[in-house]
């Protein structure tokens, strides 16, 4: 378009220049009239040009149009393009949220049915004790009202329930959003909710327990054809709390995040293994040899005894804390001195520490050598033999036994772990800290106090940022074992 103005303004230049000079030159032979002729001719060649000027500026105008026609077109299918995903994120959204709904309704919807069924179950039992009384001894001159329904499955119905409500609390535990998906699942508090109605119900099957007296013997005695009708009734029971807590447990996960290293029950259902060799990644049952059971997380066939990331879980504890384990296995957490004593005692295992800065640089150190002796010698420490990347910061720990800020075991005038904010094996000289894995957690790599965070102090070079590596705090450190 700017070309074809540009045409124009030359041809209407041309066209003056000519007609000037036509002005301008003198007849000559013929006249004025072959004067007129020529400027004719001009004028006619500059209207021929004229008209070859507009048809090019119309075509040119009608091609930058259809441009910009096209240029518009193709940003509104962007836009379109764009609302439309958006519309998708926005659907799949609504549906993830659905579906979590959804499920929060079935275990609602689960707890009403079972609890509809434990009144009617509650009104027959009612109707048999009923009935029972009715059919009293005319020669018994007792007028005390013993129910027909035999004390013993009344017990037996009430120890189920007591299993039953063992079982769900080894289910419990708060909602999880696991790694890029939703679950439909149901938090902790509706397990919780589970719980305490089995409890209310067995609260309420204590009201139809009675002891074997002699008055019971002889209604027993008299009423043995409709005890035998209460065991279809108990059967019918025990098919529908089966069904029920079924349904309830596949909505609650496994772990709990208060006790999730206390003792087992042992009705708790999941992989079982005295240690993680062969096992699949994720939370497993550990059964040690010596019957010892707790929930560990297995990796790549390593065990994981302690993990810490966040600084969510509190690690500066008392010595029975370390005694059993804390945390949550899913997250930090400690499995506990005497678990990793009932493990260690199976066979040998080497152990491995896996350290990764705040600046996301991940390195090991591996010990051949890894036992720990059990409570009565303080959970003393052996490890020997080291390997890997992140230099040898536990050399100085070997031989120690283990302190807490409640139980002081260093042979140091100072209290180390007090010192130190955190439990470790310190020994002479709290040198043990050179490697403590359970000091305080910092959000950040630089430490206040000397060796007073998460420690490795021979790491193989200066850590950035901080005047000396006593004083860096890592990110993330793993302790962990497999067998050699």
């Amino acid at each position: 378009m700017q070309c074809s103005i540009a045409y124009s303004l030359a041809i209407l230049c041309l066209g003056c220049l000519i007609a000037v000079e036509s002005k301008g030159k003198k007849p000559s032979g013929g006249g004025g009239q072959g004067t007129g002729q020529v400027i004719k001719d001009e004028f006619g060649n500059l209207e021929e040009a004229m008209q070859l000027l507009i048809e090019k500026l119309k075509t040119d105008l009608k091609d930058d149009s259809a441009s910009i026609r096209d240029e518009v077109s193709n940003l509104r299918d962007d836009v379109s393009n764009l609302r439309d995903g958006e519309s998708d994120n926005i659907a799949s959204i609504r549906e993830e949220l659905s579906n979590l709904r959804l499920g929060e309704s079935d275990v609602r919807d689960n707890l009403v049915e079972l609890k509809e069924s434990m009144v009617d179950m509650k009104k027959q039992l009612s109707e048999i004790s009923i009935h029972g009384n009715t059919e009293k001894d005319d020669t018994d001159d007792t007028k005390t009202n013993v129910p027909l329904f035999d004390s013993e499955v009344c017990n037996t119905s009430s120890k189920m329930f007591q299993e039953i409500k063992d079982q769900l609390k080894g289910f419990q535990r708060n909602e999880l959003t696991t790694e890029r998906h939703i679950n439909v699942s149901t938090n902790s508090e509706v397990c919780n909710k589970s719980s305490r109605m089995f409890e209310a119900i067995q609260e309420q099957l204590k009201s139809f327990r009675h002891p074997e007296t002699t008055k019971n013997k002889i209604a027993n005695g008299k009423c043995n054809e409709s005890i035998s009708g209460t065991e279809t009734l108990k059967e019918d029971l025990e098919m529908m709390i089966q069904e029920q807590m079924k349904k309830l447990v596949e909505t609650c996960q496994t772990g709990r995040d208060d006790q999730t290293h206390t003792e087992l029950p042992n009705n708790v259902t999941s992989p079982v293994a005295e240690d993680c060799s062969g096992q699949s990644d994720g939370v497993h049952v550990i059964t040690t040899r010596t019957g010892k059971r707790f929930l560990a997380s297995c990796e790549d066939d390593w065990l994981i005894l302690a993990h810490r990331f966040d600084g969510s879980i509190e690690f500066n504890l008392e010595w029975a804390s370390y005694r059993q384990g804390f945390g949550n296995i899913l997250r930090e957490h400690f499995i506990g001195m005497d678990n990793i004593v009932a493990v260690l005692q199976q066979k040998r295992y080497k152990a491995r520490f896996d350290l990764t800065t705040w600046e996301n640089e991940t390195r090991y150190a591996e010990y051949i050598t890894f036992d720990i002796n059990d409570e009565k010698d303080k959970y003393r420490l052996n490890i020997d033999g080291y390997s890997g990347t992140a230099g040898d910061s536990m050399k100085h720990a070997n031989h120690d036994q283990f302190s807490t800020k409640d139980s002081d075991n260093d042979v140091d005038s100072r209290h180390c772990a007090v010192f130190f904010q955190g439990p470790y094996w310190y020994g002479s000289g709290c040198n043990g800290v050179y490697g403590s894995v359970f000091g305080k957690y910092i959000k950040g790599p630089k430490c206040a106090n000397s060796l007073g965070c998460i420690a490795w102090y021979y790491w193989p070079e200066k850590l950035p940022g901080v005047a000396g590596n006593q004083y860096y705090s890592f990110k993330e450190i793993k302790l962990k074992i497999r067998p050699i």
